[in-house]
């Protein structure tokens, strides 16, 4: 993968609404749903899906979407294997 680094100071403002693992673990799924749809990402004003503590770009087209999907659902397979 070729291409420019981005890097930014993280400040005690941007982790504000993260939360710890076991925090997570005891959310009810709708809390849950609420973080990630309001908490842990959100498009910009140019459709490019970012992360919320630097902003990093996650995805600039839908079929970066469709392929993040596809990494998540891979990732879905490995933990429900794990807590069997």
């Amino acid at each position: 993968m070729t291409g420019r680094i981005i890097s930014r100071q993280i400040t005690e403002t941007d982790t504000e609404h993260l939360v710890d693992i076991p925090t997570m673990r005891a959310m009810h799924a709708d809390d849950y749903f609420e973080y990630v749809s309001s908490g842990l990402f959100f498009v910009d004003h140019h459709d490019i899906l970012r992360d919320s503590v630097i902003e990093y770009p996650i995805a600039t087209t839908s079929r970066q979407v469709e392929l993040l999907i596809k990494y998540l659902e891979g990732v879905k397979r490995r933990m429900q294997e794990a807590e069997e």
